[in-house]
């Protein structure tokens, strides 16, 4: 399971940064 969740996390940590880059400009 571990090895399944890495990528996920860390798919969500890369979006995590743009939407708050997004709210940031706003």
């Amino acid at each position: 399971m571990g090895r399944t969740l890495i990528p996920v996390l860390k798919a969500l940590c890369d979006w995590g940064q743009e939407h708050l880059k997004q709210v940031i400009r706003e």
